[in-house]
């Protein structure tokens, strides 16, 4: 997929579920997203009700953009502005490949990970720019096989593991 255009999210938090991504790609293989393209999620009217950390029963903000079981995944050139949440998230992924990634909050912006890998193996995360108000790159949990190289990270907590 050849993205070039500039995609904004709503501002309207009752438009999304808990936990969900913004832009969403699940259960396929073989996927790969290039081109340059911008997606804006838009986030600092949401940033105010990132309540999580003090709040058991709040309401996860969304993703930017969210790789659910995906297979064989290239992601190049791509930029993430502003999430309202993590800017790009892997969960259950195999064989990723991201490269070129910018991704942009101010450093103030509450619980914006750069990218954040969870239950995925053989991801592969290089030369790419990251600066939020959170970790530049979170790694949880059930992962195996991850290489990061030659990220620039700034503003942001560095690189996480959990």
């Amino acid at each position: 997929m050849n993205f070039q255009g500039y995609l904004k999210a709503t501002e309207k938090l009752s438009r999304y579920g808990s936990g969900t991504g913004w832009v969403e790609f699940g259960w396929l293989e073989r996927l790969t997203l290039t081109g340059g393209g911008t997606f804006d999620g838009q986030g600092a009217k949401a940033w105010p009700y990132n309540n999580c950390t003090t709040d058991s029963k709040c309401k996860l903000l969304p993703t930017n953009v969210k790789f659910v079981a995906m297979n064989q995944t290239v992601v190049q050139g791509i930029t993430s502005l502003n999430s309202k949440f993590f800017h790009i998230a892997l969960v259950e992924c195999k064989n990723f490949k991201g490269t070129e990634i910018k991704i942009s909050a101010p450093a103030d912006s509450p619980t914006t990970d750069g990218i954040h890998v969870e239950r995925s193996s053989n991801v592969c995360i290089s030369r790419s720019l990251i600066g939020t108000g959170d970790d530049c790159i979170s790694i949880g949990q059930g992962n195996s096989q991850v290489s990061i190289t030659r990220i620039r990270c700034g503003p942001g907590h560095g690189i996480r593991y959990s």
